[in-house]
């Protein structure tokens, strides 16, 4: 989808399709900016870059990006707006995870410096349970530096909450997935950016995150990215024996 918004030195705006310019008092400053809405909460916008425009739209136009080279990495530069309220409500709408049950995992961080596996057993747990639009990870058994990972102290922070905003198809069968932190504090970024890849016949998982709150900063597959997880799927409970036994079947109750 390609749109083009002209903003006024009042900041209305009317629709025009594939640029958007602006005057500040000299000339007008004409950029393109493509426009991909990837959930109800996520927006991804590709552009030529904040710090160029044109005083001709001709010219702007020629930047603007196709469709196929969208995807290409340092083709443009990629901008993603995260909603953070709905009209109306004091939250945002909930998206389902599209990672479902019950995993063991193996984690790490690939920051260069150094070659450990932070979490190298699969000891540690994450699960969307209760709510289908979170995932809950639970870290057992790791070590961790103190220089900017997502546990940090794991004595202070052993869990994490991710609240999923959405997800998007990516290239072979992987999809993206934006998440938001729900930790307080600011030594982690806020809104997370991964691409996870399920496979095929196991049912296991392997998720990648990028750096930051783009989709690009050191991700380029489901398996090789900042920090990277291996899920391993568990069996689903087993029914008591009492209840898996029991004879008991539905009854209609009809009214007296």
């Amino acid at each position: 989808m390609l749109t083009r918004i002209r903003w006024s030195t009042l900041g209305h705006a009317s629709p025009l399709p594939d640029s958007l310019a602006h005057s500040s008092g000299g000339a007008n400053c004409i950029r393109c900016f493509h426009l991909r809405l990837r959930s109800r909460n996520v927006l991804q916008v590709h552009t030529e870059g904040l710090e160029k425009c044109y005083t001709n739209e001709d010219a702007a136009l020629t930047t603007c990006p196709d469709e196929g080279a969208l995807d290409q990495q340092g083709h443009s530069k990629e901008i993603l707006l995260y909603k953070t309220q709905d009209f109306g409500s004091r939250g945002i709408h909930q998206e389902y995870c599209p990672i479902n049950g019950r995993f063991t995992y193996i984690y790490n961080v690939n920051d260069g410096l150094e070659n450990n596996v932070e979490c190298p057993d699969p000891v540690s747990e994450l699960d969307n349970c209760p709510s289908g639009s979170e995932l809950n990870l639970r870290f057992r058994g790791c070590s961790f530096d103190s220089h900017g990972k997502w546990i940090q102290l794991l004595d202070v922070v052993s869990d994490i909450t991710f609240r999923c905003l959405g997800d998007w198809h990516g290239s072979g069968n992987q999809r993206y997935l934006a998440l938001l932190d729900t930790r307080m504090g600011d030594h982690h970024p806020q809104y997370r950016c991964a691409l996870y890849l399920e496979e095929p016949g196991t049912g296991n998982i392997f998720i990648a995150f990028s750096s930051d709150s783009t989709c690009n900063s050191g991700l380029v597959s489901a398996t090789v990215g900042y920090e990277t997880l291996s899920l391993t799927t568990l069996p689903a409970a087993v029914w008591p024996e009492m209840v898996d036994t029991s004879s008991c079947r539905s009854v209609s109750l009809s009214p007296v």
